[in-house]
């Protein structure tokens, strides 16, 4: 096979989470912000909260949520907008999971932190509608499909009402490819959502689940008066854990076995117990992530290069360079021309650029 068009290799672009010797196993970070802003332009938000330059933001071509409609963005990085009888009502800011990696680029280059951010925003009278926590566990200390067996057994003190749990498996072997639970309703203002997140980026990018290694996340997720609640305390404490760990110790406890009719007298299950103190060393990460293209290479991988592969045998025997030709006659759409805004943009974010053009 031709160099030129050897298959990417998809490893070099997931990010490999396995645990070096002398790292920590146990990291948090924010993981979703959606902010309300009723009170400031488009050009505002970006310069004064996000502290963005406007003429970065692109046209966003994606997708809304919850009654908004897409409307800027700088990659995964988004305001949305909402409208009343087709006049703007209000914008919102969306950092969801990726988004806030990128984020923090942007933090960094601004010695700011999260926060920061966070205190920034508060002093500008915005409401924050969802703030989403996460604990990666690369030890796991326990097994997720553990915690719903003891719940099921009556072996799970807790303040939520309900939980529920979600799955995914092969039907050639019925092998599992993941366990999550929540605890609580995703309705109310607080609900947890715990999985196997190395099964969640296999799943994701068509790849063995071996290369993530071990891999829980726990993610406390905060909607409305919550929400504002949990901005207040990080913004005032400037320290995750100490908002994190009341809510935990609050919220839920697995027991080891039932010694009282009263489960606040029954032991705590000791993985559970050593979880918890590990828990109370974590400190809120800020580890930008640079820009890669893992589920374009994965696509480009599995389902183009064969054809590519093919392509350049038929040029190598007969000289014709099909590739050039298909790519001469392509049929370029609004969306190619926003995809390849979006890729201009994670390449100055990949190669400093954009830190030159901010200052």
């Amino acid at each position: 096979m031709s160099e030129a068009i050897k298959p990417t290799d998809t490893k070099r672009w997931v990010s490999n989470p396995e645990i070096k010797e002398g790292a920590e196993y146990l990291t948090a970070c924010i993981d979703w912000i959606q902010i309300t802003v009723k009170s400031q332009t488009p050009e505002q938000i970006c310069e004064n909260l996000l502290q963005i330059p406007f003429d970065l933001m692109i046209e966003d071509e994606g997708t809304g949520i919850f009654g908004a409609s897409a409307f800027l963005c700088f990659d995964k990085i988004r305001l949305l907008v909402t409208r009343n009888k087709g006049e703007v009502a209000f914008y919102q800011i969306l950092l969801a999971g990726q988004a806030c990696r990128q984020f923090e680029l942007f933090l960094k280059n601004q010695k700011r932190s999260w926060f920061d951010f966070i205190r920034d925003c508060i002093n500008d009278n915005v409401h924050f509608t969802r703030i989403d926590l996460a604990i990666d566990d690369r030890k796991t200390y326990f097994k997720i499909n553990d915690l719903l067996d003891l719940a099921q057994n009556g072996l799970c003190q807790t303040r939520l009402n309900i939980g529920k749990k979600h799955g995914s498996f092969h039907f050639s072997d019925g092998e599992s490819r993941g366990d999550t639970v929540d605890f609580g309703s995703r309705q109310s203002e607080f609900f947890m959502t715990f999985y196997e997140k190395n099964y969640e980026r296999a799943n994701k990018y068509d790849t063995d689940v071996e290369q993530f290694g071990a891999w829980n996340r726990y993610e406390l997720k905060f909607r409305q008066n919550q929400a504002l609640q949990v901005a207040s305390a990080l913004a005032l404490k400037k320290d995750v854990m100490s908002v994190v760990l009341p809510i935990l110790n609050d919220k839920i406890r697995f027991l080891e076995k039932r010694t009282d009719e009263k489960k606040e007298r029954c032991p705590t299950w000791k993985p559970w117990a050593e979880f918890m103190k590990d828990v109370d060393k974590i400190r809120l990460g800020v580890e930008p992530a640079k820009k890669d293209y893992p589920s374009f290479y994965s696509w480009l991988q599995n389902a183009v290069a064969p054809s590519l592969w093919i392509a350049e045998q038929l040029r190598e025997d007969f000289g014709e360079d099909i590739i050039q030709t298909v790519i001469d006659n392509a049929k370029i759409t609004k969306k190619h021309q926003q995809m390849l805004a979006k890729y201009k943009q994670e390449y100055q974010l990949a190669t400093g650029k954009l830190k030159e053009k901010m200052g």
